[in-house]
């Protein structure tokens, strides 16, 4: 009768576990940013990548708006930091990285009709700008977040025939173990009243302190300016998938999935890695969506980024770089396409 309560007990307490096990996921991260993947940190490493901006409409647009002329530049700036000291809660990290996404455009939103609405960083007008920085974890901490700043400037169609103009900066900071964070918005919309026209609002931002917690119960957590590096840390075939949790200054905590849909080898690419052209070379790249997990039919449109795919874990030389991010637009406008230009890993 021992025995048998034992052996009954002991498959009790082997669901229990499974139970517990399956509602946590921990996504497995590998350091594909390194030409050595076996590698989890360098404190030594830097990178530096360039991409250029151009626009693809879509004569579906509900709005009835396109953008015009569109020029601009996406910098990613990546370098190892050590012994970072996290300010508002005052923990230090040995093993950090420090990663910081300029995105500057110039252009135009018109009717389709050819009537005008807005420009930016033309006749004198300033560009749209995004700065985002954002400190992280090495590899072996699965590149948990840290602290974010966020700098937003950026014109924004509206579905009324108009733009909006945004600006406002965020804090974002973790605790130490990833586990809540607090999120402080300030909105700069009272600056920007002179701007205003007839087709031009001025938008505010939900402005305030927010907390967040249980950032890990379910899956690993990023911050939302991590989205497109943490992708390189995922070992990508076809069909494969991992779902994360992101955590955005605006939208608050999301439920992410990574998919890939198709593995391709590429001859049409063209970038540099330290000056040297990578045109020609044959390159296989994989074609992965982002979008939100778990909401249904709610998911709205998916980011489409195509990695490269990781190659020897000794000799990772495309270090599994972004070759090209697909940015929807709302009311059905097109797409912003990032394509990278240049990478290169000395300062």
């Amino acid at each position: 009768m021992k025995k048998k309560l034992t052996a009954i007990l002991c498959v009790i307490f082997s669901l229990v576990m499974l139970s517990a096990c399956s509602q946590r996921v921990l996504v497995d991260v590998d350091a594909n940013w390194h030409t050595n993947t076996t590698l989890s940190y360098d404190d030594t490493f830097y990178e530096k990548t360039v991409y250029d901006i151009s626009y693809e409409a879509n004569d579906s647009a509900t709005n009835d708006l396109v953008y015009k002329d569109i020029t601009g530049v996406y910098t990613v700036t990546v370098e190892a930091v050590t012994n970072y000291l996290q300010p508002e809660n005052e923990f230090t990290v040995q093993q950090a990285y420090k990663l910081t996404s300029v995105l500057e455009m110039s252009g135009s939103i018109e009717t389709k009709k050819g009537e005008a609405i807005c420009s930016f960083g033309k006749d004198g007008t300033a560009g749209d700008k995004i700065t985002t920085t954002v400190w992280f974890r090495a590899e072996d901490e699965r590149l948990e977040p840290i602290r974010t700043e966020v700098d937003l400037y950026s014109h924004s169609p509206n579905g009324n025939k108009g733009a909006t103009l945004y600006s406002y900066t965020s804090v974002t900071a973790y605790n130490e173990s990833c586990s809540k964070a607090k999120v402080t918005v300030t909105d700069r919309s009272e600056e920007l009243a002179d701007l205003k026209t007839d087709t031009l609002s001025i938008g505010k931002v939900r402005a305030g302190t927010f907390n967040y917690k249980d950032l890990q119960d379910s899956y690993s957590c990023f911050d939302n300016a991590q989205i497109y590096f943490a992708g390189r840390g995922f070992t990508f075939k076809k069909n494969s998938s991992n779902t994360v949790t992101v955590l955005d200054d605006t939208t608050g905590k999301n439920d992410v999935k990574y998919s890939c849909s198709a593995v391709t080898e590429r001859k049409d690419l063209d970038f540099t890695i330290d000056g040297a052209s990578q045109k020609d070379k044959a390159i296989n790249v994989c074609t992965v969506s982002i979008g939100l997990a778990n909401a249904g039919t709610n998911t709205g449109t998916n980011k489409e980024v195509q990695y490269i795919q990781t190659g020897n874990e000794q000799n990772n030389t495309y270090r599994n770089l972004p070759v090209r991010i697909k940015e929807p637009l709302a009311y059905l406008m097109g797409d912003m396409i990032f394509t990278l230009r240049s990478a290169s890993y000395t300062k």
